[in-house]
């Protein structure tokens, strides 16, 4: 399905472009896919067969992004639940690849960071590295389908 030169999505890390495609060796016959990623220096091999449910695929219509981009920033009511499992939840999400469920972290984790901020306390460093992780990766796509100007328009900073 995925061809060489293609521009992919990868879970987590983001926009990136297959390089190559190979066998690791002459035991194991199985096709690799190689991929560089544009806004990090990490290089991923996955197997070829696997690709699609390890979360590879391929960056979202402009539409549809545009439809999902209305949703960032969106009001998250934070309760105990959500404070509770949110680490766990931000990984889920995080790791399904999809741009939308990469929003939900965004908005759940800038609304939770609001929320400790006011009690004069400050976001755990693990909660943290998950919003920057699902800002960075927000970014890449927005980067790729809509253009580098768009990505100023959303203020994807962790500060």
């Amino acid at each position: 399905m995925f061809k060489k030169r293609e521009t992919v999505v990868y879970p987590i890390h983001g926009v990136g472009k297959i390089v190559d495609k190979f066998e690791a060796d002459q035991d194991d016959k199985r096709e690799y896919l190689k991929i560089e990623f544009f806004d990090d220096p990490l290089v991923v091999s996955i197997p070829s067969d696997n690709a699609e449910s390890l979360g590879l695929r391929y960056p979202i219509s402009k539409n549809k992004m545009s439809s999902i981009l209305k949703k960032l920033g969106k009001t998250v009511r934070v309760s105990k639940n959500i404070a509770t499992a949110a680490d766990s939840l931000s990984e889920e999400k995080l790791g399904s690849g999809k741009f939308s469920d990469a929003i939900e972290v965004v908005n759940m984790l800038l609304a939770l960071k609001k929320k400790k901020e006011e009690e004069d306390r400050i976001l755990g460093y693990t909660l943290r590295g998950h919003l920057e992780s699902a800002m960075k990766f927000v970014k890449s796509e927005v980067k790729v389908v809509l253009g580098e100007d768009r990505v100023k328009k959303y203020d994807l900073r962790v500060s």
